[in-house]
Parts: structure tokens; C-alpha cells; sequence
């Protein structure tokens, strides 16, 4: 089996190295051909410095670059007969409109976190016939990730958005904490056990899990903590808003900024 991958960012060095250690041929093309050398130069694969010249005998073409670049390098490659699929979690397969055969495959995940432990992710699979949709998953089989959800384009949409309030505002929340926390010379560790708390009984669908001051309208605590942050004129801002967030969806009624 041969597979083209197209790119040369964190996805395409992740599949890299996932797929050499499998029985395939890996051909590859990235924008920055210089980079795409000094990082798989010294690998068994074949890099090709023209991207007309790529996947004309393969048996897979994966197009893992920046969204807003998919539909450019789906033009260059021109028509290819092979299956070619995107990586992204909230482009359409209709980009790859010219294509006979098309496809998706995105593993809702951080690919920093993915690449260390695949397995214990899934993978959003999508394609325009069920013959291709079979190649995709045995693609995704290939690399690791044996757990397949497979849905349309506007439901790995709606799955990608949802990852971002899983990971990407979680984090930036937490990035915050960690700076508010070093600023105030308070150790962040004593907040893990918090957290993992907060985690695990957010799977457990535990009704109860969102406690503190604005989910029991706290008015004098809630003051308090403004009073508390009021130099500290960014985290006041995202307090405030998630405060008046969570007094909203408690349907608690009176305004923050009127503490």
C-alpha cells in the first residue's frame, strides 16, 4: 500500500510516524519543501518537491494542511483517481468536490496529545460512497484509532466546535489560573485534585457538579472576589462574564456588574 501525504505541519509528522511503523510506502509534499527534508530527509520515505508531481500511484492521498489552504492544494493536485481525503474537523467534504473519490477522517483531539496515546481515541469518518468509507476506517485502523464515529459534515462541524470548549477554552482557563496563581504566589498544584474532581463527575452526568458562588448566587462572596481581582483588570473581565454566564443558565436574577 502507498499513501501521499500532503503537508508539513503537526497532523502530517504525526501520521509520519505512525504509519513507518506499518508495511506501507509514504510519499509526501509540503509547502515548505526545505522543512519537509530537514524533518523525513534521513526517513524511508519519498518526498516530492512538485505537488502535480504527487499521488499519481498511490492508493491513498491525505491532504493534512491548514484549513484555509485544503481547497488551493485540492486544485494543484488536479484529478487524481485514487481516495482523497482532509484531516479537518470543520471543513466539508464538498471542498473536495473534484475528486471522484473523497473523504474525511479527524480525530477530535489535540494532535500533541494524540500522538502519544492514539488509541485511546476516536475518529470522525465521512465519505461519499460506503466502499470509500470502508477505506477511510481501515486508514484509521492503520494508525491506531479503532473507535469510529461516523457522521456528516455538519455534525463533525457542530463535534468541532464542541472541542473547543473541551480543550481549547479549558486550557486557555487554565493557562490563566496557572499565570493568576504564580502572580499571586499561590501553588497551582493544590488545585489538581479540584480538578480531576471537577472532571470525573462531569462524566458521571452528575447534576450537581457546577458548585460555587455565582451557581448559588452568592451576592456578598461574588463581590468580594471582584473586589479581589480589581487590578487585575483581564481576569476580572473573564470572571465577570463566565459569572454572569452561569448566574444566566441558573436563572438566578441580578447582574454582576451591579455588585
Amino acid at each position: 500500500m502507498k499513501i501521499t501525504i500532503l503537508g508539513n505541519g503537526k497532523m502530517a509528522n504525526m501520521l509520519v510516524q505512525k504509519l513507518l511503523q506499518k508495511s506501507v510506502s509514504i510519499e509526501m509534499w509540503g509547502r515548505d519543501i526545505q522543512k519537509v527534508k530537514s524533518l523525513f530527509g534521513s526517513l524511508p520515505i519519498q518526498i516530492i518537491e512538485n505537488i502535480e508531481a504527487a499521488g499519481h500511484e498511490t492508493d491513498l492521498i491525505i491532504i493534512a494542511v491548514a484549513d484555509s489552504a485544503i481547497e488551493e492544494i485540492a486544485n494543484k493536485l488536479g484529478n487524481r483517481n485514487c481516495l482523497v481525503i482532509h484531516t479537518s474537523g470543520a471543513t466539508s467534504i464538498d471542498i473536495l468536490y473534484n475528486f471522484e473519490n473523497r473523504g474525511v477522517w479527524w480525530p477530535p483531539a489535540s494532535i500533541q496529545m494524540i500522538a502519544d496515546e492514539i488509541s485511546e481515541f476516536l475518529a470522525c469518518v465521512e465519505a461519499n460512497t460506503e466502499e470509500n468509507k470502508d477505506k477511510v476506517i481501515a486508514f484509521s485502523n492503520l494508525v491506531g484509532i479503532h473507535q469510529i464515529f461516523e457522521c456528516d459534515s455538519l455534525k463533525r462541524l457542530q463535534m468541532h466546535t464542541a472541542a473547543v470548549f473541551a480543550n481549547n477554552f479549558t486550557t486557555y482557563i487554565l493557562l490563566r489560573l496557572r499565570e493568576y496563581c504564580e502572580a499571586q504566589h499561590i501553588p497551582v498544584d493544590i488545585y489538581k485534585p479540584m480538578l480531576k474532581q471537577a472532571v470525573g463527575t462531569f462524566f458521571d452526568n452528575n447534576p450537581n457538579n457546577l458548585t460555587g458562588p455565582a451557581s448559588r448566587g452568592d451576592r456578598l462572596t461574588l463581590k468580594k472576589h471582584k473586589e479581589t481581582l480589581e487590578t487585575e483588570t483581564e481576569m476580572k473581565n473573564i470572571y465577570e462574564f463566565l459569572t454572569q454566564s452561569i448566574l444566566d443558565f441558573k436563572k438566578i436574577d441580578f447582574k454582576i456588574k451591579d455588585l
